[in-house]
């Protein structure tokens, strides 16, 4: 029996590449890990040139990857590529030895067949004298991903564009509103955001990373029939959305204050219980993904009330963690104002909030000076129900000895969700030098004021061994149950959790099923 030699990746055979057009590479795997990435690394064939872009290839099954290339156009100089296998986090498991590809006006290979300004992506070119800098010669309308001496750069010209093929005939859509026909719903979502805008009239580009005033608005969010608890259902890179099978961000429509309160306090007034789930991204996340975890979230909840979203303006890059650092402390005064607007003018007479990752950085400070203020007023009357803190990525003895008995009396429940499983806060604690409150290390212990939930074990499948499980809040079916019972105000004691016991604490556990 042959050894097993682990994965391995390849080119396939190509002879040339369209020089005005979009060339296609396909690459061969063996082995791969189910999470593991295909990146075809490229440059042109110059002397001056010392580093590489790469796109990311899509599984087209059993092994094969398709990737699309940016058009070589104006220069016929050769192209170089590999292509490599990573894992969740980047880590290199396999490389394909280095191609040189001939740029050709007559080369005649497949490629996307709606042409249009997407397709518009220049090959770029780098010097070994540039540095971590954006690079002078490169051109593009959005793709890539630069690397310079093994680390990793989104020039600020640029950004991450995943390039998918479109079908020559449009698909059509068939309305929810119809009856008989409907196999998508539509979940209206309210937002606040101190994004700005991009001039885009498209809806997954309305707003942008940069910074903006506070804006009031909702957004259309399609929820497939089929769609399964946990799962953020999202087209794949040859694919084009389709309400019927994935959750996209239909319609973004910005609003007054006074419209946006109106609306939502007429929602509001429609719901039994009349209530409000506000939900506070965290790092790495766009405003049209944010709607869309919106959304799933409301409906994994089966929440009735309105939903509600806080977006600040990430970078929705991960090598851009120091800007949403300093968004995150900026947007603090723009979502104090905005919980001030919900609690004061919605209507709702229970306020739940969902805080994740950076996320909670905002929020914890919010809350902080709600406290300083009713201390001064000696009103301990809790503003918001349920508040729970998932998985955040907040200093752990600052967490522990500043914020949490400060802020304990504003909600009628405090809960902490963290896991020791938790790679991002893992990576986060190395940046920082000390732990982080979403993870669970045997020293931190939180007062016993604030219910903590050990979400650890959700998943101990071989894929979660080897993914970030830093989303477990929205992915995991047995924790999406318990934050849905923690919003109905179910105490821990009767959700079926398992009580464990850490350092004298007695903490709450979530099992693997």
């Amino acid at each position: 029996i042959a050894p097993d030699r682990g994965p391995s990746i390849s080119v396939e055979s190509i002879n040339c590449l369209p020089l005005a057009k979009n060339g296609v590479v396909t690459v061969r795997a063996k082995s791969e890990p189910r999470s593991g990435r295909v990146r075809i690394y490229f440059r042109r064939k110059t002397s001056k040139l010392s580093d590489y872009y790469f796109v990311y290839a899509h599984a087209m099954g059993e092994g094969s990857y398709a990737g699309l290339l940016p058009r070589p156009e104006p220069s016929a100089a050769p192209v170089e590529l590999y292509a490599s296998l990573v894992d969740p986090h980047g880590a290199e498991l396999a490389r394909s030895p280095v191609v040189t590809v001939a740029v050709s006006e007559s080369c005649n290979v497949r490629a996307p067949p709606v042409p249009g300004e997407e397709w518009n992506l220049t090959l770029g070119e780098t010097s070994s004298t540039q540095g971590p800098n954006p690079p002078d010669l490169f051109e593009c309308t959005g793709i890539v991903t630069r690397e310079y001496k093994g680390r990793l750069y989104q020039d600020a010209i640029c950004r991450d564009y995943f390039v998918p093929f479109q079908s020559r005939e449009p698909k059509v859509i068939r309305k929810s509103g119809r009856r008989g026909s409907a196999r998508f719903h539509n979940v209206k979502i309210f937002y606040g955001t101190d994004r700005e805008r991009t001039g885009s009239k498209k809806a997954e580009e309305f707003y942008g990373g940069d910074r903006g005033p506070l804006e009031f608005g909702t957004c259309q969010v399609t929820i497939p029939v089929s769609h399964e608890v946990g799962e953020l259902e999202t087209p794949g890179f040859f694919e084009r959305p389709d309400p019927e099978e994935h959750i996209i961000l239909l319609s973004v429509t910005p609003s007054s204050e006074g419209e946006f309160l109106s609306d939502l306090s007429r929602h509001v007034a429609t719901d039994a219980g009349r209530e409000v789930l506000i939900f506070i991204h965290g790092y790495n996340v766009s405003f049209e993904d944010a709607a869309r975890r919106t959304a799933q979230l409301a409906a994994d909840l089966k929440f009735s009330g309105a939903p509600v979203m806080y977006s600040w303006p990430s970078q929705a890059s991960l090598s851009a963690y120091p800007i949403d650092e300093a968004n995150i402390r900026w947007t603090e005064p723009h979502l104090r104002r905005f919980l001030d607007i919900v609690a004061a003018d919605s209507g709702a007479s229970r306020i739940h909030v969902i805080a994740h990752s950076m996320g909670n950085r905002a929020l914890t400070e919010v809350l902080l000076n709600y406290a300083n203020e009713s201390r001064d007023r000696n009103d301990h009357k809790p503003i918001f129900n349920q508040v729970a803190l998932v998985a955040p990525d907040v200093d752990a003895d600052v967490f522990r000895e500043e914020i949490v008995p400060r802020i304990q009396r504003l909600s009628d429940r405090l809960t902490l969700y963290a896991s020791s499983n938790d790679k991002a806060l893992l990576v986060s604690k190395g940046v920082h030098g000390y732990p982080r409150a979403g993870d669970l290390p045997k020293e931190v212990v939180v007062p016993a004021t604030i219910d903590m939930i050990d979400a650890s074990e959700v998943d101990t499948s071989l894929l979660a061994a080897i993914e970030l499980g830093h989303s477990y809040f929205a992915e995991q079916p047995t924790v999406i149950d318990d934050l849905r019972l923690m919003i109905q105000g179910v105490e821990p004691g009767g959700r079926g959790l398992v009580i464990r016991q850490l350092n004298d604490r007695v903490i709450w556990k979530i099992g693997p099923d």
